[in-house]
């Protein structure tokens, strides 16, 4: 009976040591697989980190064309500025200049002109005066009336940015403008 206890114990033992080599090895197994993810998540973690400082630098870079932009963008307000004053001054001018050759055109049509020829037959000079219109009419391009002297908006359309002038009413009706009511 002795031999039997011995040997069930000895089987026992045995059982028990591959039992426990066989857990020590699971074990072993698991602390290997944990080391490998331990290991993978830590390369993981380099990468993050890498992108990280790559995402930063372009994070620097993209403040810094903001800023550019910011700055290029009150440039270009300000140039729109001058643009926009550049843009009455020359109306202002336009309009000016529109006058002064309509004071120009008036005051040379006004004036009497003298022309001169020599006859053969007696070598006399003779000078005569040439009367110019002063039939000229304001009309408005926009409207498509015109005014005549004497007439209640007469003086005021010398002003107007539309103004245009004809010699006599025909030419303004020939051009499609009617006269004014008033």
């Amino acid at each position: 009976m002795n031999k039997k206890i011995v040997l069930g114990l000895g089987i026992l033992l045995s059982l028990g040591f591959l039992t426990g080599c066989g857990e020590k090895s699971e074990q072993e197994n698991k602390i290997a697989d944990l080391e490998n993810e331990l290991n993978t998540k830590n390369s993981e973690i380099v990468k993050m980190s890498d992108e990280n400082k790559k995402l930063s630098a372009e994070n620097r870079n993209l403040k810094n064309v903001a800023e550019e932009l910011k700055q290029e963008e009150k440039r270009v307000q300000e140039l729109e500025n001058r643009l926009e004053q550049a843009q009455k001054e020359n109306k202002e001018l336009q309009s000016e200049n529109k006058k002064q050759n309509y004071i120009q055109n008036d005051t040379a049509s006004t004036t009497p002109a003298t022309k001169s020829s020599v006859s053969n037959q007696n070598a006399k000079v003779e000078t005569k005066t040439i009367q110019s219109n002063s039939n000229k009419v304001y009309a408005n391009s926009k409207s498509k009336i015109y005014h005549v002297k004497g007439g209640q908006f007469y003086n005021e359309m010398s002003d107007s940015e539309n103004l245009v002038v004809f010699n006599s009413p025909q030419e303004a009706e020939a051009a499609g403008y009617r006269i004014s009511k008033k």
